[in-house]
């Protein structure tokens, strides 16, 4: 058989198909002439990252990268910055409930800009973050502010096995009552949530095992303050957080938690700070681990019990873990 020849190449900077014999083709192969092929190229199958919306008038966030945006109401738009995340917005004729949809090259993703809360219309993410962003380390102040969010997905974060930090990502987003189960289990780089869920105070419920692939994690402050709907705390939650060391801040005013377990920091007896940890968690009625015992090289600790009046070991509180 004689060799065959045919023109060869990449079909528009959107579609990255290969144009070969007259068709398009999303896939390539090399043959060795004895029947045996091999994959030599495949299309990156670019998936869709979808949110909902209900914005007053105008919707902004953040992205990098080369993205198509379908903005739900019959209108899109194509956006890029590769170079660093910048504004995004879109302007809505009425106020009612809009499905987004981003295709493309997302490289990071923010529904908080800078110093300025997004609309606060975000209601639910619906998809996990995409494959692109697989190499992203911050994900800081993701949905800061955004108090209607009421729904994340579990999965996520799947894609992003190598966020170092998850500060403030969902700090202050009010109507989010539950974390799904497993949300960072394939963050095992998460090393910060400093004030990850501080200020939800609908959350109702913490997962159990919510850091147990986050073995590098080192900075909990303030990462449930002000959950005012927590009751509990599960005992695992910290379990395979084996590095961690500031606890400061904690649960600081989760003023309707009953319960606490008393081996909830167990196994890490290293911890620098135990600072305000459950201060003004007025309500606790179950022991207080006894910190004063087993954590006895802890340098910062004041007020870390401070207001737990009616819990069943109160008077056992040495009064250096009491008060400041």
């Amino acid at each position: 058989m004689g060799r065959q020849s045919a023109r060869l190449y990449f079909q528009g900077k959107d579609h990255k198909d290969i144009y070969f014999n007259g068709h398009y083709h999303d896939q390539m192969y090399l043959s060795d002439g004895e029947g045996n092929a091999t994959l030599v190229w495949e299309k990156i199958k670019e998936g869709i990252f979808k949110f909902l919306i209900m914005p007053i008038d105008t919707f902004e966030f953040e992205v990098q990268g080369s993205v198509h945006i379908d903005w739900g109401d019959g209108e899109s738009s194509d956006f890029e910055s590769m170079e660093a995340l910048r504004i995004c917005r879109h302007s809505y004729t009425k106020s009612a409930k809009f499905m987004v949809q981003i295709r493309g090259d997302i490289q990071n993703i923010r529904f908080w800009s800078g110093y300025r809360y997004s609309s606060d219309a975000l209601i639910e993410i619906l998809t996990k973050l995409p494959k692109t962003m697989e190499k992203i380390t911050q994900l800081t102040g993701l949905c800061y502010g955004d108090t209607r969010l009421e729904r994340i997905p579990a999965g996520l974060f799947d894609n992003c096995p190598n966020v170092e930090s998850f500060d403030s990502a969902f700090m202050r987003c009010k109507s989010l009552k539950n974390i799904p189960a497993g949300l960072f289990d394939n963050c095992p780089n998460a090393k910060n949530f400093y004030n990850a869920f501080s200020g939800c105070s609908g959350l109702e419920c913490i997962p159990a095992g919510l850091f147990k692939n986050c073995p590098e994690a080192v900075q909990f402050q303030y990462t449930f303050a002000y959950c005012t709907g927590l009751t509990s705390i599960p005992s695992d939650i910290f379990a395979d957080s084996i590095n961690a060391s500031d606890f400061g801040y904690t649960f600081y005013n989760c003023s309707n938690l009953t319960y606490i377990p008393g081996g909830l920091f167990d196994g890490r007896p290293n911890v620098e700070s135990f600072e305000r940890t459950f201060s003004r968690c007025r309500n606790v009625v179950s022991n207080v681990p006894e910190l004063w015992k087993t954590h006895t090289s802890t340098k910062k600790y004041g007020a870390c019990f401070n207001g737990c009046d009616k819990a069943e070991n109160f008077k056992d509180i040495p009064a250096s873990w009491y008060y400041d």
